[in-house]
């Protein structure tokens, strides 16, 4: 009879796009193909193309069926903090989130922030960037809103 293997099976691989290093000058150029996202008093401006072809959400709102709510090349985000969706943009033309680097009660919120975000624009990688890092900073101060936004998502 054989004995059931004491290591578990490793964890599902999980493929995900990344974008190219020079996206993240194509973010900071201007020109027709660009959006400004206006969120909590900020402006955002990243091109409409780089941003469809990481979000599906981005790519309905802005070439498909709700392109009308960014006519004039402007779009209001509302539920979304500034700094948050700054570091949701630099995430989709970079592919890496400097604001997740610490290990204090700031990172983890903006963690939090950026899960939902993420869930929000359909950015699988992000979230389980987001993921990861949440699991590995919780701790009795965050266990209580870490539980509370698993649920919701």
């Amino acid at each position: 009879m054989k004995e059931p293997s004491a290591v578990a099976d490793p964890p599902a691989v999980v493929d995900v796009a990344v974008p190219l290093p020079e996206l993240n000058r194509d973010m900071e150029r201007g020109g027709r193909r660009r959006v400004t996202f206006e969120v909590g008093g900020e402006s955002f401006a990243a091109h409409r193309c780089v941003l469809a072809a990481r979000s599906s959400v981005f790519r309905a709102e802005l070439f498909g069926a709700m392109k009308e709510s960014t006519a004039g090349g402007k779009a209001r985000v509302d539920g979304v903090e500034a700094r948050t969706f700054r570091a949701l943009l630099h995430f989709i033309f970079t592919d890496a989130v400097p604001e997740l680097d610490g290990k204090d009660q700031e990172t983890s919120s903006m963690a939090q922030h950026l899960l939902v975000a993420a869930d929000r624009y359909n950015l699988e990688r992000l979230k389980l960037i987001c993921e990861d890092k949440l699991c590995k900073l919780i701790d009795v101060s965050s266990a209580a809103t870490t539980l509370a936004l698993a649920e919701q998502q």
